[in-house]
């Protein structure tokens, strides 16, 4: 095997290894539910991952009679749900039913679903290069032909106008 399918080889097994790595370093486990009469749902779940990351989770339900998956959002939800959620155990989200459903859930077998996602970090590039072409427009502009008037001897005369009379 020659130095550069060696080099090839190695470089695709780095990457499938971090690849692999990061895929294993997030997980939610143990998701369970309770209700109380008042119609307050609380779930709880682990959130396997990484101290030094934050991750944005999601809550939906999962009818079973209409197979629909419900995402569960805005202000009927709180707790550990959101964007910079930390791994940790028995985290909680409380779902106000009522707010969603007013006439309750028909059916039963409801499953909640708890999705996470590694929080993904703005990257600075997009500032850096709209600082980088702001400075090279102006350094651009100021450095013109030095005369402060422009010289429009190469444009074309504007075609006349008929007359209204």
């Amino acid at each position: 095997m020659n130095g550069i399918s060696r080099l090839a080889l190695t470089v695709v097994f780095y990457f499938s290894t971090i690849c692999y790595s990061q895929a294993q370093s997030l997980g939610v486990e143990n998701v369970r539910f309770s209700q109380e009469i008042n119609s307050k749902v609380t779930v709880t779940y682990d959130l396997l991952g990484k101290p030094s990351e934050k991750y944005s989770v999601s809550l939906s339900v999962f009818i079973p009679q209409s197979r629909r998956k419900i995402p569960l959002t805005g202000s009927s939800v709180r707790g550990a749900i959101g964007g910079s959620v930390s791994p940790g155990k028995n985290l909680q989200i409380e779902w106000d039913l009522k707010n969603d459903f007013p006439n309750g859930l028909k059916g039963d077998g409801f499953r909640f679903i708890v999705d996470a996602y590694i929080q993904q970090k703005r990257s600075k590039w997009p500032w850096f290069m709209a600082g980088l072409a702001a400075v090279g427009g102006t350094a651009l502009l100021l450095s013109g032909s030095g005369s402060g008037a422009a010289d429009h001897s190469d444009l074309p005369v504007p075609p006349s106008l008929p007359n209204n009379n």
